[in-house]
């Protein structure tokens, strides 16, 4: 019965907590590099990143596993993309229109092979986040983060399936 119990209450109990926890860390680390890349917007028109932001982009990507990450203007316009291909295309879903008009915080947790919001494949586990960039109480784009979960998933799942065989 025990094991019952941990397969089919504890387990997801786990790994919904484990999901929170990392959509909770995404939303903090998005919103920790927001100032910074928002100095990067002051001219959404003339947009260039400086080499201390790619170098903050670039410590982001490695230290936090960061899957990918957006730069978007009022418009929807990419302005910066770690995918160089994503770079001027136009962004007309609804949710980053709430981000850039209403200053909503959006986090949604992406599974492998499914879909994003913005209906691209991922290729890992990831979740998805978007925080409005804010500069003298005007919203002046979003940044995105895909924040990449699939070890800290993989290390949840073996540690829990490794108490289940001692049991």
């Amino acid at each position: 019965i025990q094991v019952c119990v941990d397969i089919f209450i504890i387990y997801p109990s786990f790994v919904r907590h484990a999901t929170e926890s990392a959509e909770d860390e995404s939303v903090r680390l998005a919103t920790h590099l927001a100032p910074d890349l928002q100095e990067a917007m002051k001219d959404p028109e003339n947009f260039t990143l400086n080499m201390d932001l790619v170098q903050i982009i670039k410590a982001a990507e490695n230290h936090f596993n960061l899957y990918k990450l957006k730069l978007f203007n009022t418009d929807g316009l990419t302005l910066y993309s770690t995918d160089r291909d994503e770079i001027n295309v136009i962004n007309e879903n609804r949710y980053l229109n709430r981000v850039v008009t209403q200053g909503t915080v959006l986090v949604k947790t992406v599974k492998k092979d499914t879909k994003s919001s913005e209906g691209r494949l991922v290729e890992a586990d990831v979740v998805e986040t978007y925080v409005p960039l804010v500069k003298n109480g005007n919203i002046t784009g979003a940044l995105e983060i895909y924040y990449d979960i699939t070890e800290q998933r993989k290390k949840l799942a073996h540690q829990f399936w490794v108490s289940i065989s001692l049991v």
